[in-house]
């Protein structure tokens, strides 16, 4: 069995329960690992600790589609010139959505007019999801600076020309999109929640907030 969350998803499907019980187990970070043995009692012996890998190349490749410069940020309504922070996920609560728009509140609001051309966007979804994100945003009255662009099959190229990349998840068992970030040699900043984020950036590799 491949375990991928974190204790409040698997406080919903008990791995424990959830059809036949494994013959072994397949952990994606040491604290996933960790946590099959203090909460559900599995035997040490019965994991492996895989982490994931992204495939580079492609990557790389996905992000130089159209060539340089391709990426026109005025045609997701933000200025030319803008210095934009971004993050990619999902629009669950777990990956800090409402997070990210408290920060880039607190960012606007602490550098003053230096911060005065930084936007920030979000690619994810789902759609259902969007406009109750959308509400925070504009009860904070940013709607011209925190821009919800919706899910992107590809969104390498955006993530590549973006100025600084956030992992701003409240629990994420190890971020894929973290890596494919660090492939297109993007500053990464993340919050210090556990889990395979912490594992990653480290020696150096991003920054993580406490």
């Amino acid at each position: 069995s491949h375990i991928h969350e974190l204790r409040s998803l698997l406080a919903q499907v008990d791995p424990l329960k959830a059809g036949k019980r494994p013959a072994h187990w397949v952990a994606v970070s040491d604290l996933v690992n960790e946590i099959l043995v203090t909460d559900y009692g599995v035997d040490a012996g019965e994991i492996t600790v895989c982490k994931p890998f992204v495939p580079v190349d492609e990557i790389v490749a996905a992000s130089e589609a159209g060539g340089a410069g391709a990426v026109d940020w005025t045609e997701l309504g933000l200025p030319e010139g803008a210095r934009v922070v971004g993050a990619v996920g999902s629009l669950w609560p777990n990956k800090g959505p409402d997070l990210f728009v408290d920060m880039a509140a607190q960012l606007i609001a602490s550098h003053g007019s230096a911060a005065d051309d930084v936007h920030f966007v979000w690619i994810g979804g789902p759609p259902v999801l969007i406009p109750l994100v959308q509400m925070q945003i504009d009860q904070k009255e940013l709607g011209g600076r925190v821009h919800l662009v919706g899910e992107m099959e590809r969104p390498h190229p955006l993530m590549k020309a973006l100025d600084a990349y956030v992992v701003p998840s409240r629990d994420d068992a190890f971020p894929l999109v973290a890596m494919e970030a660090g492939a297109l040699r993007q500053g990464v900043v993340a919050f210090d929640c556990g889990g395979g984020v912490s594992e990653l950036l480290v020696d150096g590799r991003g920054v993580l907030v406490g």
